[in-house]
């Protein structure tokens, strides 16, 4: 597992460490300028330039904006059943409704005939205008109590584990270096736990798919120092000093000290070990491994039989059936990186599979990478990057310019100038005499021919153009084009990025704001493939701890001992099978059409 993220050219691979460093940096603002240095002045000498390199990026307000966004648009889980119990239990709420309303429909014919108000005891909630509300009623409102009490325990696995903070942590993944992910697994002591990933130091198997569903392992490297590793109490003093002396002199750690002995207290002043801030690495990894099943089929009275498991694979009575079955399972572990120390290995515990496909099982990694091919793919923050360096090269040129700018000067012609005074009949006039009149006046008075009759070729005095005024000027203009193919190549209208055009129609911004949404549409589905598939593991865990007894009091305390009891006590919790499904609330504009049609509804 670990040599692939060593040997392999892949986005998890230690090549692209530095790409991701590089975006993350760049999408928070601290771009690296030194490569911008030669291409404003080629000996790289901007001496005399003073020359500002620190030009702010359009970047980083562009991934706030979209982050925030999306963030704020605010996601809620929604649990449905699939289970064929649960569609008849709402067919028969659905039935109930129609009944309730087709007699609503006759309710003053038959008071008429027969005095007897059939709507009598009816609750006014269960009454509706027309199948259409009955309709919309059972797909926005109804929901078995089994469904509301789940939705409950998933938002407080999620609270628990700042929702809104790895919410942020997603998009901003997802938008700058387009992937991101979760962990849902068990603690050490039972509770469930939900963890956003750094893909950094993610290491997975060659996926074919963006949803990385079928990947063979995934591991994330965790950084932590030797003293945490002894608090782990996995290993033993001697393992832990063996660790400590791997990487004495690596990873930034000190050298080994031959003074130092194998003793807690090399010295009398000293209350801690010299190596017990040694700075290590552990994977911490999962794989799936498909494991062969053998039980010896065991005769009983009455035709029937047991199973008996095996020594060495070799049934006890040569005559009986051997049955044997595939099944897949997960083994976990934490390797010290650089050693020969694993711990925490063997089958995982409580592993996740699914209702319908029970003999699969499912990594606790929720990976997804938008657009991904062949295990690449493009951010919108690299899509724009190059973009972004033209921007602040333009502005780096413009200081240069502005830098060797000179005030606007007048070209003066002597010869011209001798003979326009001459031809003025005024004696003793030096051209720079000229200058000055027409300097402090602006306006310089000549005769277009001199004295003995010559016509004088052209103006002895004229202002000299400025072509820097000119340069900038098309920089400037260069510059609103680059702005513009940010808005091309993102598919995102800059006027949506700040505040709307104060000038533009309500109707054009709106088209705006929809193309803006539609364009970050990968982003949200990605987020939404990433979040429901945790909840949904969220949910089986929770069904898993409540069927067995476990952690049942604390959800009582959290969600209500009334939903506790729903989950625990549904007979067929084991095979209650959900989906779960990201809803997200309506955005500015969406919520503005709905009002207009509430509205014109309503008239």
């Amino acid at each position: 597992i670990y040599s692939d993220r060593e040997s392999r050219s892949i986005w998890n691979g230690e090549s692209e460490y530095g790409r991701i460093i590089d975006l993350r940096r760049t999408a928070t603002g601290g771009k690296d300028v030194d490569k911008f240095k030669n291409i404003v002045t080629p000996d790289g000498n901007s001496a005399y330039l003073n020359l500002n390199y620190k030009q702010p990026s359009i970047i980083p307000s562009l991934v706030q904006n979209i982050v925030g966004g999306l963030t704020n648009q605010g996601q809620r889980v929604d649990v449905h059943a699939l289970n064929p119990e649960s569609r008849i239990e709402a067919d028969k709420e659905k039935n109930k409704l129609i009944a309730i309303y087709e007699m609503s429909k006759k309710a003053d014919q038959i008071i008429e005939e027969t005095g007897i108000d059939p709507m009598q005891g009816m609750e006014k909630e269960n009454t509706f205008a027309s199948l259409e509300e009955i309709e919309l009623f059972m797909k926005t409102s109804f929901k078995q109590a089994y469904c509301v009490a789940m939705e409950d325990g998933i938002k407080y696995i999620n609270d628990l584990t700042d929702d809104e903070e790895v919410r942020k942590k997603l998009y901003f993944d997802l938008v700058v270096i387009a992937i991101a992910g979760l962990r849902v697994s068990y603690d050490e002591n039972g509770d469930i736990q939900r963890r956003y990933i750094d893909p950094l130091k993610l290491i997975t198997s060659y996926s074919d798919s963006p949803d990385f569903k079928k990947i063979k392992y995934a591991g994330e490297i965790i950084d932590m120092e030797v003293a945490d590793l002894e608090a782990t109490g996995k290993l033993t003093f001697d393992e832990v000093l063996q660790v400590a002396k791997s990487v004495a002199g690596k990873q930034g750690n000190p050298k080994w000290s031959n003074s130092w002995d194998d003793q807690y207290y090399p010295y009398k002043y000293q209350s801690s070990k010299p190596w017990g801030k040694f700075k290590i690495q552990v994977m911490d990894f999962e794989y799936i491994s498909t494991d062969t099943l053998k039980k010896e089929k065991v005769p009983t009275k009455g035709n029937g039989y047991r199973l008996r498991d095996m020594k060495d694979w070799k049934p006890k009575n040569k005559k009986n059936e051997v049955l044997e079955k595939r099944v897949k399972n997960i083994y976990e572990g934490k390797w010290v990186v650089g050693t020969k120390i694993i711990y925490d290995y063997g089958l995982q515990r409580n592993m996740i599979r699914d209702k319908r496909n029970k003999g699969d099982v499912q990594l606790s990694f929720k990976i997804y990478a938008p657009n991904i091919y062949d295990m690449t793919n493009e951010s919108i923050v690299e899509r724009i990057n190059p973009i972004d360096d033209e921007i602040i090269i333009n502005k780096l040129k413009a200081q240069a310019l502005i830098a060797k700018m000179r005030p606007q000067g007048v070209a003066v012609d002597v010869v011209s100038a001798a003979a326009a005074a001459a031809g003025l009949g005024i004696k003793n006039m030096q051209p720079r005499d000229l200058q000055d009149i027409f300097e402090s006046t602006g306006t310089f008075y000549y005769a277009s021919r001199t004295e003995d009759g010559r016509p004088l070729q052209q103006n002895p005095i004229y202002d000299l153009p400025a072509p820097a005024q000119s340069q900038l000027a098309q920089i400037v203009e260069y510059t609103q084009f680059l702005l513009q193919q940010v808005e091309y190549f993102t598919g995102i209208p800059m006027s949506t990025i700040a505040s709307p055009d104060k000038d533009a129609l309500v109707g054009i911004e709106k088209i705006k704001s929809l193309i803006r949404n539609t364009s970050l549409r990968f982003i949200q589905d990605a987020f939404e493939n990433i979040y429901g598939r945790a909840s949904k593991q969220i949910a089986l865990m929770i069904q898993d701890c409540l069927n067995n007894g476990r952690k049942v009091e604390e959800f009582g305390m959290a969600i209500g001992y009334t939903e506790t009891d729903i989950i625990a006590l549904k007979k067929n919790v084991c095979l209650m099978d959900i989906g779960v499904s990201i809803s997200v609330k309506p955005d500015a504009a969406e919520m503005k059409v709905l009002e207009d049609q509430i509205a014109y509804a309503l008239q």
